[in-house]
């Protein structure tokens, strides 16, 4: 689940993001990983911000 907003100010154009990924929090494995039997990364959430000038 992702969520941009662009924008510019000035001479800048920037860009602010948030990434959420595993919501439910749920107990997920890769099956075609070389190991299976590890879950994968629980709840995230990630907010990053890109400045072009």
């Amino acid at each position: 689940m992702a969520l941009d907003h662009h924008n510019h100010w000035g001479n800048l154009d920037y860009t602010l993001s948030l990434r959420a990924n595993n919501v439910l929090d749920e107990k997920v494995y890769i099956h075609n990983s070389f190991l299976p039997f590890v879950p994968q990364m629980g709840r995230n959430f990630s907010l990053s911000a890109t400045v072009k000038f």
